[in-house]
């Protein structure tokens, strides 16, 4: 059904985002992103829903229509289809439920609503049916994160002849059908793009003025690498450890999201042990990020990167915790082996090592520059060495940051 690209790839290893284990599904191209949720049925007891053979005539009875018609909680994937048809990247609502971060996640969301049915078939079961089937309904289409109240209700109908030998569902090709008109609309697709477009724009949240790090040009490598072990930190919490980086000299850190989600308190420990308590001063849980804060004097912090163009093969060092904090500030070296799409936004691919508490960690380049923080990796069936990380344009586009001079 799709082509195999990196969101096939990433389904068919063991990914993890380091402190929990999301799904994730990178979107091919520019497509537009969409989950499906369940179908309902509107029908009232003794609705009649069509003939068979002339003579019987089928009404609905409660519980007894799924088994010709369709189940409802199997309809969806046969929407799911005629979106994927019609240009979209699709996913099952369903499977999306239990993410922390809504980093993969579609901001809308597509549900129908089968207000009534026609069909007149020839046949002896549902399976060996020919003839024609009418379906009438609505799309109700939801923005993700809100499930209760609709944006919007669009009415369909859609008739589709039915042949011998056609082994599915009666609903399932009209409605496959329907899904396709669904998205070839200009009206959804309006939809689809003004609602990411807002949803993105709110969830970055007010504008945070920051003072650019300065540390000249004529430091070594080795200097580098020393002023990254004092600006990465170690956040401790009752969930784990995970890591940060400190990105102005007044104590303001960020991390990914997951590190600290759940957590009631929060601690800071540099590269001495000094334990500072760190207040969160923006989440954007849709991005997998948030900013922390701490109170402290005499801090090194990383310069942030402009650079939107990385070449593969760029030397490149992760700091972070990976497992233990008597691990903590551990840096390794590796590259960067690619630039990839997930739905909403780049990330960099690298074979750097990371492993679970370096999320939030530091990825620099060789000039010691932060270029991304470390969020996930591909683990399993021999993988090793799939590592990515949050550019630092994104980050800053995702919690609306300025740097001034």
């Amino acid at each position: 059904m799709r082509n195999q690209s990196l969101a096939n790839s990433i389904f068919t290893f063991f990914l993890f985002f380091l402190l929990q284990q999301p799904s994730i599904a990178a979107q091919e191209g520019n497509k537009p992103f969409v989950a499906v949720t369940y179908t309902e049925f509107n029908f009232e007891e003794g609705d009649f829903l069509g003939v068979v053979n002339n003579h019987k005539r089928i009404k609905h009875l409660k519980g007894k229509h799924s088994r010709s018609l369709g189940f409802k909680n199997v309809l969806h994937i046969y929407i799911m289809e005629g979106l994927e048809e019609a240009g979209y990247e699709v996913t099952d609502e369903s499977r999306q439920r239990g993410n922390i971060t809504g980093l993969t996640k579609p901001k809308v969301v597509v549900k129908a609503e089968i207000d009534s049915v026609y069909f007149n078939f020839s046949g002896k079961e549902y399976l060996d049916f020919a003839g024609y089937v009418k379906v009438f309904g609505k799309w109700k289409i939801f923005a993700s994160h809100d499930l209760k109240k609709e944006l919007k209700t669009l009415d369909f109908q859609v008739s589709e002849d039915r042949f011998k030998g056609t082994k599915e569902y009666i609903l399932s090709p009209p409605i496959r059908l329907a899904a396709k008109q669904l998205g070839n609309s200009e009206e959804f697709k309006a939809l689809v793009s003004k609602t990411e477009e807002n949803f993105l724009a709110e969830n970055s949240g007010k504008k945070i003025y920051l003072k650019q790090v300065d540390y000249g040009e004529n430091n070594s490598l080795k200097d580098h690498i020393q002023r990254a072990i004092k600006a990465v930190y170690t956040l401790e919490g009752k969930e784990g450890i995970g890591s940060a980086v400190l990105i102005s000299e007044n104590g303001y850190l960020i991390t990914n999201y997951h590190v600290i989600h759940n957590e009631d308190l929060i601690y800071a420990v540099n590269d001495k042990g000094e334990k500072f308590e760190a207040s969160v001063v923006k989440e954007n849980s849709h991005f997998d990020l948030a900013l922390l804060k701490i109170e402290a004097d005499s801090l090194q912090a990383l310069k942030i990167s402009t650079q939107t163009n990385f070449e593969i093969g760029e030397s490149v060092f992760a700091i972070g915790t990976p497992l233990f904090s008597d691990l903590s500030q551990t840096v390794s070296s590796g590259i960067v082996s690619g630039i990839r799409d997930l739905p909403y936004m780049q990330v960099i691919q690298t074979d750097v090592s990371i492993s679970p508490g370096n999320s939030g960690g530091a990825l620099m380049d060789k000039k010691g520059e932060l270029i991304g923080i470390t969020t996930f990796k591909i683990a399993g069936q021999s993988a090793d060495g799939i590592g990515f990380c949050i550019p630092s344009y994104e980050f800053i586009k995702a919690l609306n940051l300025e740097f001034y001079k």
